[in-house]
């Protein structure tokens, strides 16, 4: 098991960095693309708990609000975006009741859950990469988040021993969470000192002004801290449908959805830590 995982993360790992290195619309395909996967994992597993979440409205809309953040309009559209979709899940809502179906309103409720959570928040990986030297943010951001997540898992597997939150996640400790906490730090640090060798690898000639290590141990500490949310709250949805992970598609890890769960927390908190360090 930790063997697989370890081979499955040496992949996800080049995957991640060449993505956020070239950005772009190459990055926004990348994030499409997961997300729509995430999305649809994350219906048929309320499918599997007997729930019928709105697919018409659900499954496009991450899709869209992540190419609304790539062409930089999602501001100016997201008011009436936001009376659109509610409008549109309510008189959908209104149909499955009138044709029988029972739980028509938990439905509706969970089709807007999955969208804004999933799609909204991931919308957060195009922005954190379009901000001044986005590239180094959203690389601090990602990996301080995923080596964050191991360090938690190697931690806990050695000196873990008292639970965190054992009726949402028994393996959970502690120990763990404090040493993913401390590897985040350490990894925000990190790649932040390297991030000037980083940019005279860029061939534009682009730099690296905004980033010091101060500023990766907050991203760092930020994504530590608080993305194990992102897992937990995953982690309730799986216990409340019945299933174990969302797919098998990541030997190992379960499917995209499970890999992108703290990071559903960590890249949206490290976008906003990013702009209190940079003053906006």
């Amino acid at each position: 098991m930790v063997r697989t995982r370890v081979l499955s993360a040496l992949w996800f790992i080049p995957l991640a960095v060449i993505t956020i290195w070239i950005g772009g619309w190459f990055l926004t395909g990348v994030v499409m693309i997961a997300f729509t996967l995430a999305i649809i994992e994350y219906d048929s597993a309320l499918r599997q708990g007997g729930f019928r979440p709105f697919q018409g409205l659900l499954i496009p809309l991450p899709a869209l609000i992540i190419t609304a953040q790539a062409l930089n309009i999602l501001n100016q559209v997201q008011g009436i975006g936001l009376a659109a979709v509610l409008m549109i899940a309510a008189v959908w809502m209104i149909n499955a009741y009138e044709h029988g179906s029972a739980q028509a309103l938990i439905n509706f409720g969970l089709t807007l859950l999955g969208a804004f959570y999933i799609g909204w928040l991931g919308a957060h990986f195009v922005a954190l990469r379009m901000l001044p030297d986005g590239r180094y943010w959203l690389l601090i951001g990602v990996m301080a988040t995923g080596l964050g997540d191991a360090g938690a898992f190697f931690s806990g597997r050695i000196w873990g021993r008292h639970k965190m939150i054992p009726h949402v996640s028994p393996g959970k400790t502690w120990e763990g969470y404090a040493g993913g906490v401390i590897t985040a730090g350490l990894t925000g640090i990190i790649l932040a000192a390297v991030s000037p060798s980083l940019a005279a690898l860029d061939p534009t000639g682009g730099t690296s002004l905004s980033v010091s290590a101060f500023d990766g141990l907050i991203i760092g500490l930020v994504a530590g801290v608080f993305s194990p949310l992102g897992d937990l709250s995953m982690s309730v949805i799986k216990r409340q449908v019945g299933v174990k992970n969302f797919s098998n598609l990541i030997a190992g890890h379960g499917g995209i959805l499970d890999r992108l769960d703290s990071l559903l927390f960590g890249v949206p908190l490290a976008y906003y830590a990013v702009l209190v360090l940079l003053g906006r």
